[in-house]
């Protein structure tokens, strides 16, 4: 973490210790939609983001183990074209195209958590005005 985005937590008053082993940490990304919002807020926004926040390692081993049978759309919510890989699975095309799809499966994965959390940060500000 750069010195930038030490000091942009500490006026957030979101100072994140400087243990590296932390299991997870506030994306900048986060911060900023959490800039405007009160203490019960964050609270409120922190704790919905975690309800539907995705994990990049998961989807990606579910895409190299389960990923010809459709697990990681399964995960993604994507259960429509989780069932055609299913359906699909003893062709084999589906696991083929899921090799292809490791290397795509985290950005898709940030890219839904981002969505995610503009959606709950619209939300939280909408409900508690």
């Amino acid at each position: 973490m750069n010195e930038v985005q030490r000091n942009f937590r500490r006026e957030m008053g979101m100072e994140l210790p400087e243990d590296k082993t932390m299991a997870r940490t506030i994306d900048l990304d986060e911060l900023m939609l959490q800039r405007d919002m009160t203490d019960s807020q964050r609270l409120l926004f922190q704790s919905e983001l975690y309800k539907v926040r995705k994990n990049r390692t998961t989807a990606l081993f579910l895409t190299l183990f389960l990923g010809g049978v459709g697990a990681h759309r399964y995960y993604m919510g994507q259960i429509g074209l989780g069932l055609v890989y299913t359906l699909f699975s003893w062709t084999f095309i589906p696991g083929i195209i899921a090799l292809i799809e490791l290397f795509f499966i985290q950005k898709r994965v940030d890219c839904y958590n981002e969505q995610m959390a503009q959606e709950i940060a619209v939300k939280v500000k909408a409900l508690t005005r």
